[in-house]
């Protein structure tokens, strides 16, 4: 049996293209498969189209003070993507 054939940089990049800024973890994981998608999703064109195609960029979260007490600020997450996968 043959394997099947390899997707090509251009079908891949146009999948890609349309995974959701709303869950940016999923580009991050996306990007540690391989070599080539991670030089993919870190090239400057492929990044400038993603930022064209979806408008806005995501907001990962916010610093926040809970107490005044703290020396730190604690960061809020705004997506539902796990820290610890």
């Amino acid at each position: 049996m043959t394997p099947p054939p390899e997707l090509i940089d251009d079908a891949i990049a146009e999948i890609l293209l349309r995974v959701s800024p709303d869950e940016p973890a999923h580009l991050v994981r996306a990007s540690l498969i391989s070599k080539p998608w991670h030089h993919l999703l870190t090239d400057p064109a492929f990044l400038c189209r993603y930022r064209t195609f979806h408008r806005t960029p995501p907001l990962l979260g916010v610093f926040h003070d809970f107490f005044a007490s703290e020396p730190f600020s604690r960061f809020v997450p705004t997506t539902a993507a796990s820290l610890f996968p």
